[in-house]
C-alpha cells in the first residue's frame, strides 16, 4: 500500500519540491540510510556460503537527488544537475512517524517491496526499494551514530517527556532512532546527586514504540535477517 500526497514534481528548471503541509510536514528528525547488500565472496565448498557486506548510503536531510553511478549503484547529491535527475528523496515525518518521500521523474520507474510504485510514493523502515535502472535492491533503515550523547543544540531547552524538565546545555540524553530524546545522565559524574536517568524508567520509545536498550548498540535500526 502506498500513500500518495499532493505535490509538485521537480521540473527541469530546478524548482523546489513542494509537499502539501496538511498531509506531510517536513522534519529534521528522520535520519535514513539505504543499505545495499554486496556479495564479496562465494564459497564453492560445501556447505556453500556467501560473504555479504552492506554498503550504507546516508540520506541527507532535505531534498537530495539520485544519480546512477557506473558501478550499478547510486549517488545522492544535494545539487540538481542541469540535465535533471531520475529520482528525488526527502526524509519527512507523517503523523509522528519517519518516512522517506520518493519522487520519480517521467520516463523512470521505482519498485517498493516488489510492486511498481507511483511516481510520488512513501517508503518506511524495512521497505525494499529498487530503482529501475540500477538492478540492485536497497533496504530502508534508520541511522543513529550514537544513542547516549551530549544534548544536540536543536534540543537544548526542549522538554524531556518523562520528567518534564528542560534539557540543559550539558545534559546527557538518550536519542532513539526516530529522534525522541530523554535524559540519560551518568551517575558517577554527577556531583549534586540530582541524576536524571529517565531512559532507564521506560522500556519502549514513547514516539515509535521501539525497545530502549542502553547497553547494546547498533548503528542501523534494521538489517535484513537473511544477511546476518
Amino acid at each position: 500500500m502506498f500513500l500518495t500526497v499532493n505535490t509538485q514534481l521537480p521540473k527541469q528548471n530546478g524548482s523546489a519540491l513542494l509537499v502539501t503541509e496538511a498531509v506531510v510536514r517536513a522534519s529534521v528528525r528522520p535520519r535514513f540510510v539505504l543499505l545495499l547488500p554486496l556479495i564479496i565472496k562465494y564459497s564453492t565448498r560445501r556447505p556453500r556460503r556467501l560473504s555479504v557486506r552492506l554498503k550504507a548510503i546516508k540520506v541527507p536531510l532535505g531534498i537530495s537527488y539520485v544519480y546512477v553511478s557506473k558501478v550499478a549503484t547510486i549517488q545522492l547529491r544535494k545539487k540538481r544537475a542541469k540535465s535533471g535527475a531520475p529520482y528525488a528523496l526527502e526524509p519527512i515525518e507523517i503523523w509522528g512517524s519517519s518516512r522517506l518521500l520518493i519522487i520519480c521523474s517521467k520516463g523512470y520507474a521505482v519498485w517498493l517491496n516488489g510492486q511498481l510504485a507511483p511516481r510520488v510514493s512513501i517508503a518506511k523502515e524495512k521497505d525494499e526499494i529498487l530503482f529501475g535502472n540500477v538492478g540492485l535492491p536497497f533496504f530502508v533503515s534508520l541511522y543513529s551514530p550514537n544513542k547516549v550523547v551530549k544534548v544536540p543544540e536543536n534540543k537544548i531547552g526542549a522538554i524531556c517527556p518523562i520528567c518534564r524538565r528542560k534539557f540543559e546545555k550539558n545534559s546527557q540524553v538518550y536519542i532513539c532512532y526516530c529522534g525522541m530524546a530523554v535524559h540519560a545522565e551518568n551517575t558517577s559524574n554527577n556531583e549534586d546527586h540530582k541524576v536524571l536517568i529517565c531512559a532507564s524508567l521506560i522500556n519502549k520509545c514513547l514516539d515509535c514504540g521501539r525497545m530502549i536498550d542502553l547497553y547494546s548498540y547498533s548503528e542501523f535500526s534494521f538489517i535484513p535477517s537473511n544477511l546476518v
